[in-house]
């Protein structure tokens, strides 16, 4: 974080802020959210198992990493293999990307 808020040239208090203000959730809350996305992601294209893919996602603990799944997918990753319903990311389908813009 302390690096982002350097290259935004602000201190790391506001960029968090502002941060937050966007998103509407923390820098480690868009990272936990965004490993468990990949796990899910694994979980349904791969066939790894759940402890392989629970490592890689921060979750050394496998305990841990089913009951957060769970509470997230609303289903062990086991079924959410079988039944789950993972949207993948897609680009747009004119091969443009979004505008991006200065910040000054």
């Amino acid at each position: 974080m302390e690096r982002l808020a350097e290259i935004a040239c602000m201190s790391s208090y506001h960029w968090h802020k502002i941060y937050r203000a966007i998103y509407g959730e923390t820098l480690a809350a868009t990272v936990k959210r965004l490993r468990l996305h990949r796990a899910a992601g694994d979980k349904v294209r791969t066939d790894l198992t759940v402890g392989e893919i629970a490592k890689p996602s921060g979750y050394l603990n496998l305990q841990s990493f089913n009951r957060i799944f769970k509470s997230v997918y609303r289903m062990p990753p086991a079924r959410y293999r079988k039944e789950g319903s993972h949207k993948t990311f897609e680009p747009s389908p004119n091969g443009k990307t979004a505008a991006m813009f200065d910040i000054t």
